[in-house]
Parts: C-alpha cells; structure tokens; sequence
C-alpha cells in the first residue's frame, strides 16, 4: 500500500492523537513490569525476565475477563509442560528413541490442540515449556526439576502480578463495554438491511457504501464475540448469551450469502 503525504501525515495524526484508554492500558503495563522487575532483583530470581514476558503476554487483552482468562490458561500451560518435561527426563533421557517418539507425540498433540478451540493457548505453552525443560534435562539432567520450578515459579509470579493490577488500577470490565458494543453492533446491522433492501428494491448493485458497511459489522461482529467470550470469564451468566450471538452471525452470513 502506498500513502499520499496527505494521508500518512492524517494516520499519524490519529495515532499519535491523545486516547485515555490507550495511556491507562500503557501505564498498567508498565506498572505491572517494573513491579515484576522489582520482584525479581529483590528475591534474586533466575530468569525474572520470564516474569516480564507474562506481564506482556497477560496483559495484551484489555478487559478484566481477557486478562484473567489469559492468565489461567498459562499457569496451567505451564505446570503441564513443566511436569512432562520433567518426567520424560526423569524416565526417558537414556533412551533417545523412545526419548524422541514420546516428544514428537506429545508436540503433535500440544499443537493440535493449540489450533483449536479448548484451551488452546494452554496447550501451546505446555509444548513452550517442555521445550525448555526437557531441553535443559538433556546434558544436565539434574537441572531438570530446577528449570522446571524456576519457570513455573516466575510464570505464576507474573500472572499474579498481572491479574492484581488489572484488577486493582482502572479495570475495564468486558460486560460493560459489551452492553454498548452491541448496541453500536444492532444500530450498524439494522442500517445495513436497510441498505441491501433499498439496493435491492430499486434493483441497483450494492454500492461502495453498503460494501464498506458490510466490513463494519462483520469487524464489530468479530469483536464483540470476542468480547463476550471475555465477559463470560468475569460472570457465567454471559455463556448463555453464546449461542443467540452465533445464531445471528449466521443469519447475517446467509444475508450476504
């Protein structure tokens, strides 16, 4: 894509314009870095730095539900990868056949699953981790258990780090912002039937306009599910709401179908 002047300096105009969600966000961040930096130099822990990409990590969902969402599934992620890697050190690391099929079984699994829809970041930091346990057990299999439990330990350090401060410094809670997403969502939808009905009963194509509505409520389709995925980590009560959102976006698929 090529930019006008015009039109790189009106981008950065925009980006650079001053947004009170984005500065919060950024300041939570950095908080909860330098805190988690703070932790590690004070207890003079191993590889702190683990702490800081968890801060990251954990933290890249905006609201509440996303981040402890987030943090769950790498906790459990990780002791899983920790506890493989140690076990196949423990019983397997003389026998490199049977070392290197019970490996490539369990990456294959970790990845499959990583592609899908249970859990799938959990299963994508378990084959993480192993990587790096069974990886240190392999010339120095004594060192297995203490990289296994440095990272478990410096994982769950961050995480709690990131949950208390995304709870306790302006929290955005998913369910607030949802109620108005969907709001916006239904107003954008019910002015886009309107407009493929006009288009339709003066039996013009649809115009560029429609068009580029069409892109603005799958976009906010798209989030506002992602959105309620979230919210439904902060109240149980939103997981009922799953399968009449999905029911819509069908309908809408079929519309421009």
């Amino acid at each position: 894509m090529i930019w006008t002047q015009d039109e790189f300096r009106e981008f950065w105009r925009k980006e650079l314009r001053f947004n009170e969600l984005r500065t919060k966000r950024a300041l939570k961040i950095g908080l909860a870095c330098v805190i988690s930096l703070i932790v590690g130099l004070w207890f003079h822990l191993e590889r702190y730095n683990w702490m800081l990409i968890t801060v990251f990590v954990v933290m890249m969902p905006a609201s509440v539900g996303g981040t402890l969402e987030k943090a769950v599934a790498r906790i459990l992620g990780t002791i899983l990868g920790a506890l493989f890697g140690i076990f196949i050190v423990a019983w397997f690391v003389q026998n490199q056949m049977v070392f290197t099929v019970l490996i490539f079984v369990y990456f294959v699994g970790c990845f499959y699953f990583g592609t899908g829809k249970v859990f799938p970041y959990s299963f994508l930091i378990a084959g993480i981790t192993a990587v790096l346990v069974a990886g240190a057990g392999i010339n120095q299999p004594d060192d297995t258990v203490t990289v296994a439990a440095n990272r478990s330990l410096e994982i769950s350090l961050g995480v709690v780090i990131s949950s208390l401060v995304t709870l306790l410094v302006w929290p955005v809670y998913a369910r607030d912002v949802l109620r108005q997403r969907l709001k916006d969502t239904a107003r954008t939808y019910a002015g886009l039937v309107r407009r493929i009905g006009a288009d339709l009963l003066a039996g013009r194509d649809i115009s560029a306009d429609t068009r580029a509505t069409e892109d603005d409520v799958a976009a906010g389709f798209s989030s506002d599910f992602n959105l309620l995925h979230e919210a439904a980590s902060e109240d149980t009560g939103y997981r009922a709401w799953s399968e009449p959102y999905t029911g819509l976006i069908l309908q809408y698929e079929n519309l421009l179908g």
